[in-house]
């Protein structure tokens, strides 16, 4: 367990504590802190960590030792900051008196934050948190960084069960949205912070004695309907076995069936985010079990249709190497569990529902494949993946306030980097001095999805969530005009995962959340009816 130690001495109280610190699954580093209250009602914390990250492919060390004085409500008196990284540094000394930060004795800096928050130091949570008697608040926070005031919106989630390999503990789930950063931080019961993730940078800090401890979903089981059946299967695809699972509604002697395609990135076949075998640990950390194809297959199975998910290549217990897959790669999956159900007596007409990447391969399988009947499209991109990738960078930039003077030389710098992947002759590419495997890339950008989905002669169904953020809406109509005959439907309020959205990144976080019961609804009719 972590250490703790309550002193009853003149000084006061002493908490101290480290923090095993990851991105992206792959253990980065630690920091260690000390937060000391003492009987004159002055409270300080010192907190010094050492991690490295991965820049544009190039590992780069990065160090913080920080020291912050507060008064008994948590308001900085006096702070002093040393980061250093790429062999730069930054120091910061700050005093605050009378409504102003102080950088520079002769420069104040008008703030009402009643906190500081330093960019690389996790646990100067810690007192924002100790003040904050939700149930949701807006705060403000004083950045060292850029010398002004952010807003940070805080919510209690409510109380969940953290569960490691052999043990488990109560802990108070607390949301966190700073800007377009979604942070979720759990407390126990002396209101520890003993975990903070950050699901959209892959980042995580978890309190010696609390690794691996993961919070239970709250959003309730996701309950198999007596009426669908459910069984494990394995089959071939090329030299590696993939195996999933197939649903299908009790007592049809055969009935028509999908594939579903999952979107990138590393996930099983209930479309969770997983570690993937070997090299592909790199890729990609646990994600919150939101199971949305499990969701899907159960609507789909009561309504009489069979349905195989699969784990991707290198994932679960499939085959492969996901650290090396390539489009190309996934679409010969793809079609592998399309010959798999076709050696199935109780199988009838066969279609495909593609998410996001899924919704790029599906058209590639149809047009290769004439007998599939129908395909269904959620989230899928009209655009090669290098112009999808850009959008995406300049709407979170935008949104957090970055000015076009800061935006447009990173989208240059892509720019020019995405070049040399489509141009690239070979799977690997020297990368900021780092051998890099580019195949998965390089095919996509040089993919159009206008042109494959023309070249597709089965019925297509497009959707979209009008609140989608990482394939914008514009898309489906894209899609829908290169394909006149399609249909298309938006859902209002549903995100990329087709649930209710509000807007905001820390939904990303939320493990309670689940796909929309209407979403579900209207695509368990739309398939049944188009593959009669």
């Amino acid at each position: 367990m972590s250490l703790l130690c309550l002193s009853m001495q003149a000084q006061g109280t002493e908490e101290k504590g480290k923090y095993i610190l990851s991105f992206f699954g792959k253990e980065a580093g630690t920091e260690e802190y000390r937060l000391e209250e003492f009987e004159d009602g002055q409270v300080v914390l010192h907190a010094k960590s050492r991690f490295e990250i991965q820049v544009r492919g190039r590992a780069q060390t990065v160090s913080a030792d920080t020291m912050l004085t507060m008064d008994k409500s948590f308001a900085p008196v006096r702070y002093a900051g040393l980061e250093r990284a790429s062999g730069q540094e930054r120091r910061s000394k700050i005093e605050w008196k009378e409504g102003a930060a102080y950088p520079d004795p002769r420069r104040p800096v008008k703030t009402a934050a009643p906190f500081l928050l330093d960019n690389n130091i996790y646990a100067q949570f810690i007192p924002i948190l100790r003040r904050f008697e939700g149930p949701r608040r807006k705060v403000m926070a004083f950045s060292p960084v850029t010398m002004g005031d952010v807003e940070l919106l805080i919510e209690d989630k409510g109380e969940v069960t953290m569960k490691g390999k052999e043990s488990s503990a109560r802990a108070r789930e607390i949301q966190i949205t700073l800007g377009a950063l979604g942070v979720t931080a759990h407390l126990d019961a002396k209101k520890r912070l003993v975990r903070l993730s950050s699901p959209l940078v892959g980042a995580l800090a978890e309190l010696e004695g609390f690794e691996g401890m993961m919070p239970e979903p709250r959003g309730g089981e996701i309950r198999r309907p007596d009426s669908v059946a459910e069984f494990d299967v394995t089959f071939p695809s090329g030299s590696i076995r993939l195996a999933g699972s197939i649903t299908m509604r009790r007592g049809l002697k055969t009935a028509p069936a999908v594939v579903l395609i999952s979107g990138s990135g590393p996930q099983d076949r209930n479309e969770n985010v997983v570690r993937g075998k070997g090299d592909a640990e790199r890729f990609a950390w646990e994600g919150p079990d939101w199971s949305i194809f499990k969701s899907i297959a159960y609507a789909l199975s009561e309504a009489g249709v069979t349905v195989l998910r699969v784990d991707d290549r290198g994932c679960g217990k499939s085959g492969g190497d996901f650290a090396v897959a390539k489009l190309s790669d996934f679409t010969s999956d793809v079609e592998a569990a399309v010959a798999f159900l076709r050696t199935r007596e109780d199988t009838g007409a066969i279609g495909l529902v593609g998410h996001s990447e899924g919704a790029v391969i599906a058209p590639i399988v149809g047009s290769r494949d004439g007998n599939i009947k129908a395909m269904f499209l959620m989230a899928g991109m009209a655009r090669p993946l290098d112009q999808v990738l850009l959008e995406q960078t300049a709407l979170r930039m935008r949104e957090g306030g970055s000015k076009e003077e800061t935006v447009l030389p990173i989208l240059d710098r892509q720019k020019e980097v995405f070049r040399r992947i489509k141009e690239a002759k070979e799977d690997w590419l020297e990368i900021d001095e780092r051998r890099t495997f580019v195949g998965w890339l390089r095919e996509h950008f040089n993919h159009d999805p206008l042109a494959q989905i023309r070249k597709v002669k089965a019925s297509i169904v497009i959707l979209q969530g009008t609140m989608d953020r990482q394939v914008l809406p514009g898309h489906a109509e894209a899609l829908a005009k290169a394909r006149p005959d399609a249909e298309l439907k938006v859902f209002v309020g549903l995100d990329h995962l087709f649930m209710k959205s509000e807007g905001k990144v820390g939904e990303y976080a939320d493990p309670d959340r689940r796909a929309d019961g209407e979403f579900l609804k209207f695509l368990a009719d739309r398939v049944s009816t188009l593959l009669r």
